[in-house]
């Protein structure tokens, strides 16, 4: 994906409200391409306690609804007017959603909740448009978020067969709250972390790739993109140096080491990562783990765009040109 300064009438923007995160993307769609005029992440955690408690915390919702008044300055900035808010898992969950999809819309944001196919697919879109070298291959996708893990299998492109999405409510900020243990390495009981994730995530994929074995696993979302990361000693994060990045078995397992060594206050202040993300990467990398041992590679290849991205050329025709 290429910067530019393209004119706002060939501009949209996609917001992705997660449960770790909110992101937005403002970008036009040409030659095959997303030309990016601003891409920002912040981490306010909306879904922090959801899986407690089952509900937002008037906090969290009060941080989210400042990042999106944030959103807007740079929407109004740019001139923008096409554009599209997604909520996920956390949003999915909430008892009381509805008390902050009312708050968004009355600051001029409608949020709209997707389910966890839709992201799942949404995600594969966007993933593939930054991997064109994958563009005919069976490729299984997964984006694991702050509170669910989405699976996405495209088929071969010439040899038929229909896309799986799945969605499972397991993320990295859900698991670290669910397993936390001060007392183990990395803050987290790893071992009973592993046996859950194996019991949800080993029928899931059998469920999967009855549609066929993937040629490639895609991973993206921030545990996947931080990993990559980590792994290319980044000091500054770039979506451009770790786009394509394999990741094989043996990078992740000693990644985990690595960060497993490490207490909270040190895997947050490591290089090349986002605010807020070195504390649940160790559950995030759990997941990425058991699902390329699941299917059977390697490695697997990290992509720097997906679920955003494909919100975005949803929101200006399904990726085709303005």
């Amino acid at each position: 994906m290429t910067p530019s300064t393209r004119n706002a009438s060939s501009l949209a923007a996609a917001v992705d409200v997660g449960a770790n995160s909110i992101r937005l993307l403002v970008a036009g769609f040409a030659g095959g391409q997303l030309r990016v005029a601003a891409k920002k992440r912040y981490t306010p955690r909306l879904g922090r306690g959801v899986a407690a408690t089952g509900v937002l915390a008037p906090e969290a919702m009060t941080e989210a609804l400042a990042v999106l008044d944030r959103c807007r300055a740079t929407l109004d900035g740019l001139g923008v007017e096409r554009v599209r808010a997604c909520g996920t898992s956390a949003l999915r969950a909430a008892a009381n959603r509805d008390r902050f999809l009312q708050a968004a819309a009355g600051r001029g944001w409608p949020v709209e909740v997707v389910s966890g196919e839709e992201e799942a697919a949404l995600a594969l879109a966007g993933a593939l448009v930054g991997l064109p070298s994958l563009a005919d291959l069976p490729v299984l996708v997964v984006d694991v978020g702050g509170g669910s893990t989405e699976l996405a299998f495209r088929p071969h492109a010439g040899g038929g067969g229909q896309p799986v999405s799945l969605s499972l409510p397991l993320g990295a900020l859900s698991l670290t709250e669910a397993f936390a243990d001060p007392s183990a390495p990395g803050g987290l009981d790893g071992a009973r972390m592993n046996r859950h994730l194996h019991s949800q995530l080993s029928p899931l994929m059998a469920q999967v790739l009855t549609a066929g074995q993937p040629a490639a696993l895609v991973a993206t979302g921030g545990t996947a993109c931080a990993l990559a990361a980590l792994d290319r000693n980044l000091l500054y994060y770039d979506g451009r140096a770790i786009q394509g990045h394999a990741l094989s078995r043996e990078a992740l397992d000693r990644l985990t080491t690595r960060l497993a060594a490490l207490v909270v206050d040190d895997r947050l202040a490591l290089p090349g990562l986002a605010a807020r993300q070195g504390d649940i990467l160790l559950a995030g990398t759990a997941i990425l783990q058991d699902l390329l041992a699941l299917v059977g590679l390697s490695a697997l290849l990290v992509s720097d765009s997906g679920f955003l991205e494909g919100i975005l050329l949803s929101c200006l025709g399904a990726g085709s040109e303005p």
